[in-house]
């Protein structure tokens, strides 16, 4: 396999040596490309998990800021109501600051 101890092979038997290394080669080479193949499905799979977390996450984050912003006496306009509220305990059930 590594070449060694070849000065003893007659040509025929070199010939057929090349042959087989040339066969098992083949058979790593396909062997690799499968494994890279199956390896780069399952990370597309995880890239496209990974994108569906982060976008539920940014809705959830999207929701606790509207949460955060109604509690706190915030309306759409950016405007604060006069009312005072106390959100401490609200906010820190949402572990907001």
């Amino acid at each position: 396999m590594r070449g060694e101890n070849l000065q003893e092979l007659t040509l025929e038997e070199l010939m057929h040596l090349e042959r087989t290394i040339d066969i098992g080669l083949t058979r790593v080479m396909e062997r690799k490309g499968l494994q890279i193949m199956k390896q780069l499905s399952s990370l597309q799979q995880k890239e496209m998990q990974l994108l569906e977390d982060n976008k539920r996450l940014r809705e959830k984050m999207g929701l606790c800021m509207i949460d955060h912003a109604s509690v706190s006496g915030l309306h759409e306009d950016g405007q604060y109501s006069s009312e005072s509220i106390d959100t401490s305990d609200t906010l820190l059930r949402l572990g907001l600051p």
